[in-house]
């Protein structure tokens, strides 16, 4: 076990080279400096603050605590080619989904593409992730009706979930202490039927799979356009795997997709992987193709 002074330098070395390595700063972004003024910022005044986000087009709160607008912070769009991706596909009037919102930072980039005629619905059970969901929404003229404080999983019932911890809060897995009991809700109850989706951004730290089984009827009748998944904290936790979540995907008939190149690349990912960190699962491509003009399939 390596002593905790060194465990900060590693930790440090490691922020700094995702900084240098992180799209934004061959963008042109700022990256490193955007970081060293936010660490001011927090450390001397340690309160929240407003500001744009995504080219001026929104506004959230950034909490000195909070891990994901941390990364806005220093990266203006933190998943460079996926949040790029869906800027270009989601149009006015769509409707977008958010299953483990956190503080809302898909959803605020979501409703600057859909628009007032549009839909922005968010998920999430922490109820301090909810509450500073909220207030972004407020701050975007968001409906507050839309941010469902529940788990989404597989059957309607209830379950612990390990409140508290920003991005890493989890459901805590049966036979486990610990956590708050929550509500559970399938996707397939949580919006007015027939509804179709145009895209919906999964990520629940490996719970994936059963919020997918929570939606079965979503999939099989393809009501959801595009979805976009998390796929690096899979493991034993919840008795499931990438390669079940990618089976259940194909069964209904979507394909797997890794984005680059700011989203106008969709490079195919194979049965079995190797799987991206986060992957689109498409219905119909020729749809989307029509959509972003100049799309290149890879």
């Amino acid at each position: 076990m390596l002593p905790p002074g060194l465990k900060k330098l590693r930790h440090a070395a490691n922020v700094l080279a995702g900084l240098r390595a992180h799209p934004a700063a061959r963008a042109g972004g700022a990256p490193m400096r955007q970081f060293l003024a936010w660490q001011l910022r927090k450390h001397v005044l340690r309160a929240p603050v407003i500001a744009p986000v995504f080219d001026g087009s929104a506004r959230m709160r950034f909490y000195p605590d909070s891990h994901i607008t941390n990364a806005v912070r220093y990266f203006g769009w933190p998943d460079w080619h996926e949040m790029h991706f869906l800027a270009r596909y989601l149009n006015a009037g769509d409707v977008f989904v958010d299953v483990g919102a956190n503080v809302g930072v898909y959803s605020v980039l979501a409703a600057t593409k859909v628009g007032a005629k549009g839909e922005v619905w968010a998920i999430e059970p922490d109820p301090a992730s909810a509450e500073r969901l909220a207030e972004n929404f407020e701050l975007n003229a968001l409906d507050p009706k839309r941010i469902l404080r529940v788990i989404a999983g597989a059957t309607a019932g209830q379950a612990r979930f390990d409140v508290g911890r920003d991005v890493v809060g989890s459901v805590v897995p049966e036979g486990r202490d610990g956590g708050e009991s929550l509500e559970v809700r399938p996707l397939d109850a949580c919006f007015p039927s027939p509804r179709h989706i145009d895209a919906i951004k999964i990520d629940v730290k490996g719970f994936e799979l059963e919020v997918l089984k929570g939606a079965a009827a979503l999939l099989v009748e393809r009501r959801i356009g595009v979805l976009l998944l998390e796929m690096i904290s899979f493991g034993p936790k919840y008795g499931s795997t990438r390669d079940a979540v990618e089976r259940t995907l194909r069964d209904a008939g979507y394909a797997l997709f890794a984005a680059s190149s700011e989203g106008l690349t969709l490079n195919a990912v194979p049965p079995g992987g190797p799987y991206p960190e986060n992957a689109f699962a498409i219905a119909d491509v020729d749809a989307v193709r029509r959509r972003i003009p100049g799309l290149t399939l890879a």
